[in-house]
């Protein structure tokens, strides 16, 4: 798990919300207070929601009722995402059922934190860190700076 501050946290956000940066992500959940308190649990379903689906009505909640005080978006890994990084530890396989990017906004700052699900106890962190490096180059690939 790491956490990381956006450089630029308009430049992020921006990205974020209107490019397909993250469309390849699964939404999780979304909690968004802006005059009113959005929330979103699409972990409850059967189907998953992508980020590329959800997006454009997020953004549509932004322009109608502007910036939000505070958001906090979980997004999850695709499974064939899943499957390629699991592909490189199969003895993991059967522990680990996903990686996850939560994503902060609050007092003009945004922070992405990320986290692998675990079925069970383990010391190996190999998946950890493999899913860390590729948040790191992810970012980095898409013009977004992070400390």
């Amino acid at each position: 798990m790491i956490a990381l501050t956006a450089d630029d946290t308009k430049q992020f956000m921006n990205r974020l919300l209107r490019s397909e940066m993250a469309d390849g992500f699964l939404l999780s959940t979304l909690d968004m207070d802006l005059k009113f308190r959005l929330s979103i649990d699409s972990t409850t379903g059967s189907e998953s929601v992508t980020w590329s689906e959800i997006r454009p009505v997020i953004v549509d909640h932004l322009k109608a009722f502007g910036q939000p005080s505070a958001l906090k978006l979980v997004l999850s890994l695709n499974p064939e995402s899943t499957e390629k990084i699991l592909a490189r530890f199969p003895e993991l396989t059967e522990m680990v059922t996903g990686f996850t990017m939560t994503v902060t906004y609050s007092e003009q700052q945004a922070k992405v934190t990320t986290g692998v699900n675990y079925t069970s106890f383990t010391m190996d962190k190999q998946a950890e860190q493999a899913f860390d490096s590729m948040i790191r180059t992810f970012f980095h690939k898409n013009g977004c700076e992070m400390s």
